[in-house]
C-alpha cells in the first residue's frame, strides 16, 4: 500500500474513532433525556376524571417534594372481589393522558391509583430510576394506609412503567397480580434495538425487568401489540419465557401498535378475566 494512501486511511480511522467517542460521550451525558420525556403541568390543572369520589392527591416524598396522584374508587359489583389497580405509566406525558385508562378501570369495577413520576405533571423533582421506584413505593404505601390489602392490589405497568411495576411486585409478593403491557426486558436491550453501535455497559439506567420477572411468582398477564414500533413484541416473549409465575399468560394483539394496545378489545377482555382471578 502506498504511504500516501496508508496515511489517508489512518487519518480516516482516527477521525471515525474520535466521532464515535464523541457520540458515546453524548449518549452517556444525555441518556436520561432520551429515556424520560415528562410533560409538566401548572399547579392549577384539574386532573380528576368525571367519576364520583375521584380524588387528586399530593403525597409528600422523603426529600420534601410532592408526588401528584389521582385515586378513583370502584363501583361495587355483587359477586366480584375488591380490586384496586396500582398503575405505573410510561415515559411520556402525565396523568392527563391516562384519564381514559382510569375510566376503563372504573368500568371494569376496579378502583385505581395513578401517580405522576418525579418531574411529570405536577410532581416535583427530576426523573431517574431510583426516584421512580421511590415514587411507586410511596403510592403503594398510600393505598395500604387507606386500608387496601396486598391481595386486593393489582400492579399494572405500561411500557417504561413496567420497570417500577416489576420492582413493586418483587417488593410486595403478596399482591393479587401483575400486568405488563408493551414492556421491555431492560434499558440496555432497548438501547441495543435503537442504537446497535452503543455498548450496553454505557447505560446507567437499567430497569432490569427480565432479571426481576424470574423472581415474581404472583399471577402474571403480559400483553403486547405485534405492530409495536417503539418496544418490539419480542421483549414480552422473552419476559414470558423467563417468568416463573405458575399462573402466567402472554397475549399478542395483532395489528396493534404501542399506543393503541389499551384501547383494544383483546386487552380489556384479558384484563377483565385476570382481575377476577
Amino acid at each position: 500500500m502506498p504511504p500516501k494512501v496508508k496515511k489517508i486511511l489512518v487519518s480516516c480511522l482516527r477521525i471515525s474513532l474520535a466521532v464515535y467517542i464523541v457520540i458515546l460521550i453524548g449518549f452517556f451525558i444525555f441518556q436520561k433525556k432520551l429515556i424520560f420525556k415528562p410533560t409538566p403541568l401548572p399547579a392549577s390543572t384539574q386532573l380528576t376524571p368525571v367519576i364520583p369520589g375521584s380524588r387528586e392527591l399530593s403525597l409528600k416524598t422523603s426529600s420534601g417534594g410532592n408526588l401528584s396522584a389521582v385515586f378513583t374508587p370502584a363501583t361495587a359489583a355483587a359477586g366480584t372481589p375488591r380490586r384496586v389497580i396500582m398503575h405505573c405509566h410510561g415515559n411520556a406525558g402525565n396523568i392527563l393522558g391516562r384519564l381514559g385508562l382510569i375510566e376503563n378501570y372504573h368500568r371494569h369495577n376496579c378502583a385505581s391509583l395513578v401517580v405522576d413520576w418525579c418531574g411529570y405533571g405536577k410532581s416535583s423533582g427530576s426523573p431517574n430510576e431510583d426516584e421512580i421506584y421511590a415514587d411507586a413505593e410511596l403510592g403503594f404505601s398510600w393505598l395500604k394506609e387507606q386500608g387496601w390489602k396486598e391481595d386486593e392490589i393489582i400492579i399494572h405497568g405500561t411500557s417504561l412503567g413496567g420497570g417500577p411495576a416489576t420492582w413493586l411486585a418483587k417488593q410486595h409478593p403478596g399482591c393479587a397480580g401483575l400486568i405488563l403491557s408493551c414492556t421491555f426486558t431492560g434499558i440496555a436491550d432497548m438501547a441495543r434495538d435503537r442504537y446497535p453501535f452503543i455498548p450496553p455497559f454505557i447505560c446507567t439506567t437499567h430497569f432490569d425487568n427480565l432479571g426481576r420477572i424470574a423472581e415474581i411468582k404472583m399471577p402474571l398477564l403480559i400483553l403486547h401489540g405485534t405492530q409495536d414500533s417503539i418496544v418490539r413484541y419480542q421483549h414480552s416473549e422473552r419476559l414470558y419465557a423467563a417468568a416463573v409465575s405458575p399462573r402466567k399468560k402472554l397475549i399478542l394483539v395483532p395489528e396493534t401498535g404501542h399506543n393503541e394496545l389499551d384501547d383494544s378489545k383483546e386487552f380489556w377482555q384479558a384484563f377483565s378475566s385476570f382481575v377476577i382471578l
